[in-house]
């Protein structure tokens, strides 16, 4: 196959990419910085500004992808761009979005009070309230997350003018991640630190995770399979409640600490609210499962923290 991704030099894009290539298919990778090139990786590389992908139109067109795989499409004005600069290169699409397009998320950020612990299947309630990080924008504008509605994304993706499929992502860990997620718990570790504090609410949170290399191989397996689109599913593999996900990675990183756990903490997520991914559908489907299990997984960012 031929393969166009947007992005595929970050976080989640480069193990994307390096899988395709890996497994003999022809890649193009759209970005934005020459730097973040991978050299030793025989790519198609197509330097520019996401707003200004219509120029490379003719590019793409030369190119001629069975498939565009975009890896960053955050708001309405970059998937507005994509299905005008991809028209007529290629019907097939498959797109990244969030667990954050459930309901559910905005009970864990205080705009409704109605828990629901159900797992989330991919037809489970969306979001109403659109933009749900314009409200945090008051005092420091970022036009990004200003802009940022999944939502609106998939929306705007599922036409008929396109086979799309959707990929809903959990919170995803592992090497790369400038979020650091995990970071929280692992550096205090790292550095003998006393204690790690936990309210009794978020001690017994759940919140789906997955580690970047399982995120990649779902997203091959997906491009691959045509059972895939004009489909929506699910990705994710560790349900651990946070106490159980702390007290794992304490016993991989050999910490002597403890974890505290406090009543009456003030905080700034309700988590009484779970958010937890059913992905049994993409397991069903196209046979997934996760190649690197959760114990490796930690012990390999546990290692990319130690290299920091």
């Amino acid at each position: 196959m031929k393969i166009l991704i947007i992005g595929g030099t970050g976080f989640i894009g480069k193990p994307v990419t390096k899988m395709f290539v890996q497994n003999g298919h022809e890649v193009a990778v759209f970005h934005h910085n020459k730097e973040t090139s991978d050299t030793s990786l025989n790519i198609v590389d197509l330097i520019g500004k996401r707003d200004k992908i219509l120029n490379y139109k003719n590019e793409f067109l030369s190119f001629k992808p069975d498939l565009v795989i975009d890896i960053i499409p955050y708001t309405a004005q970059d998937i507005w761009g994509l299905k005008m600069a991809i028209k007529d290169v290629t019907e097939n699409l498959l797109l990244l979005s969030s667990g954050d397009v459930y309901k559910v998320y905005d009970t864990f950020h205080k705009n409704l009070s109605e828990v629901d612990n159900s797992p989330l299947a991919e037809t489970s309630e969306l979001r109403s309230k659109l933009y749900p990080y314009k409200s945090e924008q008051v005092d420091k504008y970022d036009e990004l997350l200003f802009n940022y509605d999944k939502i609106i994304v998939e929306t705007m993706a599922q036409e008929k003018s396109f086979n799309t499929c959707i990929l809903r992502l959990p919170a995803i860990f592992g090497k790369g991640d400038k979020q650091l997620k995990l970071s929280e718990y692992i550096i205090p570790m790292m550095t003998n630190q006393a204690s790690i504090i936990l309210s009794v609410k978020m001690a017994n949170w759940i919140w789906t995770r997955s580690y970047v290399e399982n995120i990649a191989y779902g997203i091959y397996l997906a491009s691959t399979n045509e059972k895939a689109r004009n489909n929506i599913f699910n990705l994710g593999d560790i349900n651990l409640k946070e106490f159980d996900l702390v007290t794992k990675l304490k016993k991989l990183t050999g910490w002597k600490g403890e974890i505290i756990i406090k009543e009456n903490i003030k905080e700034q997520f309700n988590y009484e609210q779970n958010i937890m991914m059913d992905s049994s559908k993409i397991k069903q489907v196209l046979n997934y499962s996760a190649p690197i299990n959760d114990e490796v997984a930690l012990l390999k960012t546990i290692q990319n923290y130690c290299l920091q």
